[in-house]
Order: structure tokens, then sequence, then C-alpha cells
């Protein structure tokens, strides 16, 4: 196949699109070697889907952040504390709190933390939420009763 180095070096979570339609492609009278693309393909996406599940199942674990990290103190609290959401203001811009999201994935060493960049102009803010064990309604209610709320304003950070 033309593309198969490009699309080998594709992230897991990308290739399900590519495998589902050379699924719907490739027959049984297909040439071997179209088979074998799919097969490594098929593989390295069920290899990236059984660490996906793995990391699913893994607690909230955390690494302390580094002291010279913005909000050090506040996140520690955060990691340590029972809240399962933080919540950081006062940017000037998406840009700027997606930089904050970049460099607090850098620092942060966690599994079962998400963190996102949203909102727009003066509006936006960093969601970091940790996972929520239990049923769905069970995470939304807890998120929803144990939010801390947060304004930082480090335009240099």
């Amino acid at each position: 196949m033309a593309n198969s180095t490009v699309i080998m070096k594709m992230n897991g979570r990308f290739l399900a699109p590519t495998v589902n339609a050379l699924s719907a492609l490739i027959k049984r009278e297909s040439l071997p070697e179209h088979k074998a693309e799919l097969s490594s393909l098929a593989s390295r996406r069920r290899a990236w889907l059984l660490g996906e599940i793995a990391d699913i199942s893994k607690p909230f674990t955390y690494e302390l952040p580094p002291s010279d990290v913005p909000e050090a103190a506040a996140l520690t609290s955060f990691l340590r504390g029972p809240d399962s959401m933080y919540i950081i203001r006062d940017f000037t811009g998406i840009a700027q709190a997606r930089y904050r999201v970049a460099l607090l994935t850098r620092a942060l060493k966690a599994t079962g933390l998400t963190m996102t960049a949203e909102g727009r102009g003066r509006n936006s803010y960093v969601r970091l939420e940790k996972a929520v064990r239990g049923s769905p309604k069970t995470a939304i209610a807890s998120a929803q009763g144990r939010n801390r709320t947060f304004g930082t304003h480090n335009p240099s950070w």
C-alpha cells in the first residue's frame, strides 16, 4: 500500500477509520500483502486499545508537581484532596489556556487526570479533572459537588 509508512506512524487513536475502511475493502480473494497490511494496522490499533483499557482500570495516581510550576501548592492540594475538578481562570485568550495545558501536561505526571482548555477570549479557562470511578451519574454528581475555582493570571507562564 502506498501510504503504509505514513499510516504505520500514526497514533493508534487515529487508526480506527483506516482499519474500518480497509476491512470493508479487503476480501478473502485480496492479495496477501493487503491482508498483511490490514493485520498490521489492526494489531497496532488493538495494542493501543489495550493500553487505553489498562489506563482506565488504574486508580488515580500522581507525582507532586515541581515547586517551580506556578500554583504548585494549589495543584498539590487539589491532587491530594477529595475534589474531582480544578479550574484555572483569568487567561487573556484560549491560546494562553492551551499553552498552560501543554506546560502542565509536561510538568504533571498523573494517571486518571485530564486537562483541557475551554472557553473563548477572557472567558477561557483550564479544567483539570480526576477520573471518578463508578457510574456516569456518580461521576457527574461528584464533579458538580466538588468543584473549586481558582483564578490566576501569569501571562509569562
